[in-house]
């Protein structure tokens, strides 16, 4: 089956903790088809925003985007916005 490329960047109320990026961690391994492409982070450039990157099962962008929305969002602390897109080039996978 053909992937895609997901990248979710959730903006917070203040700074980003661990709790916060292992939250972002455990929508993105609900999310993906191959838990080796998950990588979540504190973005270097704004610690008040954390990241995730993972691949998912091809669908059109319309169809899972609430979806992607709901589970990063469903358990976030100091939740304030999320920006979602879908990047054509591989994440890099966790190390």
């Amino acid at each position: 089956m053909k992937t895609m490329n997901v990248r979710s960047r959730v903006t917070l109320t203040k700074p980003a903790q661990k709790s916060h990026v292992e939250v972002m961690r455990s929508a993105a391994n609900r999310l993906t088809n191959d838990r080796a492409s998950v990588r979540a982070f504190v973005l270097p450039e704004n610690k008040c925003a954390v990241a995730a990157e993972f691949t998912m099962n091809k669908a059109r962008q319309a169809d899972v985007v609430d979806r992607i929305a709901h589970e990063f969002a469903m358990y976030m602390n100091d939740y304030s916005t999320q920006d979602i897109w879908f990047p054509t080039k591989k994440p890099v996978a966790a190390k």
